[in-house]
């Protein structure tokens, strides 16, 4: 049994082996082969691909071998993609809204505090209208009446004065006083109230500057001070 299978394989190997020694010498020279058709007969030409020696190469193979390509295929060439362009989502929109401005409430105008104490009785002395005063300044109201004159202001402004016979003996505004000499106890009097008692040595210094006709001029803590000056008609102090 043996025997028989490889009688089998050997002459196998040897009909493999001649037709492929048979192919490998030869080639296919004709570039038309002509058939007859199986109806009508005719003779037809139909064109084959020519195929050399060189295309087909067949190895060399021994009784009970196989052939096995070792050669790799040609590469493929690389599929081309044609990129698209990237689609991105339309971005959302937003819309703003108009802004509605409040309506700003308006602050209540207040009143000069000269306008609510003034009369309507004035006095004009060079161009302008003094108002007489007749309230709330109750210290100045009983200085006016103890030297027999008025107390007046300027509608408007921080404008006051002691007037007499159509004359200011005593004029007075923020941080100024300006005193007629003649009324210099005026001065004494008037600073001497409560008002002025940060101004340590004030009442002191008038007296003296009138005595003397020397300035004064004193530098306290926190930016409070005082000046004092005499002419040869009035007495004048800032603070």
């Amino acid at each position: 049994m043996k025997r028989k299978i490889k009688a089998i394989i050997l002459v196998t190997s040897t009909i493999i082996t001649v037709g492929g020694l048979t192919l490998h010498s030869t080639a296919i020279n004709a570039n038309t082969i002509k058939l007859a058709t199986p109806h009508s007969g005719k003779i037809i030409d139909t064109d084959v691909r020519v195929i050399s020696e060189t295309q087909l190469e067949w190895p060399s193979l021994q009784p009970g071998e196989m052939y096995i390509p070792t050669s790799k295929p040609s590469a493929l060439p690389e599929p081309k993609y044609q990129e698209e362009p990237l689609q991105t989502e339309p971005s959302e929109q937003v819309v703003e809204e108009p802004v509605v401005e409040e309506p700003v409430a308006e602050e209540p105008i207040q009143e000069d505090p000269v306008e609510e104490v003034l009369s309507g009785e004035y006095v004009e002395i060079n161009g302008m209208e003094f108002y007489a005063v007749t309230s709330r300044f109750d210290n100045e109201l009983a200085l006016a009446q103890k030297y027999g004159a008025g107390f007046y202001g300027i509608p408007n402004s921080c404008i006051f004065a002691f007037i007499k016979d159509g004359e200011i003996i005593f004029s007075l505004s923020t941080g100024y006083a300006s005193i007629n000499l003649e009324y210099k106890e005026m001065a004494v009097e008037f600073f001497s109230s409560k008002g002025f008692s940060e101004y340590t040595g004030l009442v002191e210094n008038i007296k003296h500057v009138l005595e003397t006709g020397e300035e004064v001029e004193i530098m306290m803590e926190d930016y409070i001070g005082y000046y004092i000056a005499k002419d040869e008609e009035r007495i004048s102090v800032s603070w």
